[in-house]
């Protein structure tokens, strides 16, 4: 039995979950900020632009949910789900099913928080995540961060994991899209890109990393 750490965001699925989720979720929700989807988007890529860094960024995202009902997003997030906002990546389904049957721990290393992606979880079977976590009390989200698991966050973040479940490195496997991901493929024994953007390519070509690419139909 190994680890297989699995991005999600254009990995697993190949959209990004938050900004589905938060779309959705302001159809029907006002934020006590009283900001709209557009609006936070345009606040969101002008943070991009100017260099902000991405941890940063999650972290801004999650404030916005200050005040809001955990039981609430996590009933738009099934719905989301159900209606299916999701795209699957099939030959990432189908790594996730190699590593169910090997009797490999799948984890999703993401920051998107568990509670907006826990229906995919439940889906595929996969019952542990290392999450960007929002601190909730009584229900409801305090704007803040318990945990950011963001580019090397993720690493420190599944290094430890591995760590308590004492399991080698290079053992683990990982998967993931973008140059954001690098530390953790660097992290493991059994790195492999996804769709990979053009710098994390021009990596993998330098590390003879392994490569998947959804078939184009």
């Amino acid at each position: 039995m190994g680890i297989a750490f699995f991005d999600f965001d254009e990995t697993v699925i190949t959209g990004k979950s938050m900004f589905i989720f938060l779309e959705k979720y302001l159809e029907q929700e006002t934020f006590q900020c009283g900001l709209s989807f557009s609006i936070i988007m345009n606040k969101i890529k002008k943070q991009s632009n100017e260099g902000k860094p991405r941890e940063d960024i999650n972290r801004y995202y999650y404030s916005l949910f200050k005040g809001e009902s955990q039981h609430k997003v996590r009933a738009t997030a099934r719905k989301v789900f159900s209606d299916g906002c999701y795209n699957f990546n099939s030959v990432i389904v189908k790594r996730i099913l190699f590593h169910q049957k090997r009797n490999d721990d799948v984890v999703f290393v993401s920051g998107a928080m568990t509670d907006i992606i826990y229906p995919v979880m439940e889906t595929l079977g996969v019952k542990n995540a290392l999450c960007s976590e929002p601190i909730t009390k009584n229900g409801y989200y305090t704007g803040a961060l318990s945990r950011v698991s963001i580019g090397n966050q993720k690493a420190k973040h599944a290094r430890d994991y591995a760590q308590a479940h004492h399991q080698p490195l290079s053992a683990c496997y990982a998967y993931g899209d973008h140059i954001s991901d690098l530390d953790l493929l660097s992290l493991v024994g059994h790195p492999c890109a996804v769709n990979p953007s053009s710098e994390l390519m021009a990596e993998c070509r330098r590390q003879g990393w392994f490569v998947l690419f959804e078939p184009k139909y």
